[in-house]
C-alpha cells in the first residue's frame, strides 16, 4: 500500500514540523475499519497556534473516495493530535456519511514522523456511532526527502570494478604479464605437475552478467553458470591417459562483449593463470597435460 502513497507524496505541501506554529502538514497512510478492511487516507492539517483546520481524503482514487473538512487541536507536551471530520466536501460513495473522530499519537518510524491511533465514526448528528478502527499515517515530506536522498546516491557513478575483486579466497594480486590470453575458438595446452588439479574461475574484468558452461571431456562441470568477481573452486583429475580437456562455452556475452573468464590452475604447488575470451559459437579449449 505504501507504494501507492509514495506516488502521492510528489503533490504534497511542504512539511516543516509536526508541532511547529503556523505550519502545514500532510500525512498519508491507511484507515483500517473493524473487520480488517483498509483504505488509503490523506490528512492535510493547517496548524495555527495549536488550532487545527484542514481536510481529509479517504479511499483515495477509489470508488468511495470522500473528502471532508476537519478541525481539531494539538497537545505538544503529550505529542498528540485530536481531530474530527466536520463537513462533507464531496463523495463518490452511495452510503450514508460517517464522520471520523480521532486522537493520534505522534512518533517516528525509520526517521519519518508518524501518527497512530484509534478512531470512532459518527453520523451527522454527532451522536450515532457508525464505525470504529485504526489510523496509521506517515509524514509525506519526510518520505519524499528520503526518496530524494536515495535518488541522489543512485546518481553517483559507481566504478565498474572494485579496487580488489570480491573473493572468498585470500589471494595476492596477479601480475597481468603472467596471465596467458586465449582468444575465441583457440586451444591451449597447460602442462601440470600433478594429476590432481584445482581450478578457480571468475570474472576479472567487468562484472556484466557473463554466463558459461564448462565441460571436462564432454561432461559438465558447470552449466549455465554466471561468473562474477567471486571465485568458483573446482577440482579435476587428469586421467591415466595423461591429459584431460576443458571446454569453455559462452552461453551469452553479458552486457559487454566478449564473455571473459579468468582461470587459475594449480597443480603440485605450481600456479598458472589464463584469460579465456569466448563468444557464442566459438568455444575455448584448454588441455591439461601431465
Amino acid at each position: 500500500m505504501y507504494r501507492i502513497f509514495i506516488l502521492l507524496f510528489i503533490i504534497s505541501h511542504a512539511f516543516y514540523s509536526a508541532f511547529a506554529q503556523s505550519s502545514q502538514v500532510v500525512f498519508l497512510g491507511s484507515i483500517t475499519v473493524s473487520g480488517g478492511k483498509s483504505y488509503p487516507y490523506k490528512l492535510f492539517v493547517n496548524d495555527s497556534d495549536g488550532i487545527l483546520t484542514g481536510y481529509s481524503v479517504s479511499d483515495i482514487a477509489g470508488p468511495d473516495e470522500t473528502k471532508t473538512l476537519i478541525k481539531g487541536s494539538k497537545n505538544a507536551s503529550k505529542k498528540q493530535l485530536t481531530f474530527k471530520e466536520t463537513k462533507l466536501v464531496y463523495t463518490k460513495s452511495a452510503t450514508e456519511m460517517c464522520y471520523l473522530h480521532s486522537t493520534l499519537k505522534a512518533g517516528t518510524m525509520q526517521g519519518a514522523a508518524t501518527l497512530k491511533g484509534n478512531f470512532k465514526g459518527y453520523r451527522a448528528d454527532g451522536k450515532t456511532e457508525c464505525g470504529k478502527g485504526k489510523l496509521m499515517l506517515v509524514c509525506a515530506q519526510d518520505i519524499l526527502d528520503k526518496l530524494l536522498e536515495i535518488a541522489k546516491e543512485d546518481s553517483i557513478p559507481q566504478p565498474l570494478t572494485p579496487v580488489r575483486p570480491i573473493t572468498d579466497i585470500d589471494e595476492k594480486p596477479v601480475n597481468e604479464a603472467d596471465v596467458a590470453k586465449i582468444l575465441p575458438g583457440d586451444r591451449k595446452v597447460i602442462v601440470c605437475s600433478s594429476s590432481d588439479v584445482e581450478i578457480e574461475i571468475w570474472d576479472a574484468k567487468s562484472n556484466d552478467g557473463d554466463i558459461i558452461t564448462l565441460l571436462q571431456d564432454g561432461k559438465p562441470l558447470l552449466e549455465h553458470y554466471k561468473i562474477t568477481y567471486r571465485h568458483k573452486l573446482l577440482s579435476v583429475r587428469i586421467a591415466d591417459a595423461g591429459s584431460t580437456q576443458l571446454q569453455l562455452v559462452a552461453i551469452n556475452e553479458g552486457t559487454e562483449p566478449l564473455n571473459t573468464a579468468r582461470i587459475k590452475i594449480t597443480s603440485g604447488g605450481v600456479v598458472q593463470y589464463v584469460d579465456a575470451s569466448t563468444t557464442v559459437g566459438k568455444d575455448v579449449i584448454i588441455v591439461l597435460k601431465k
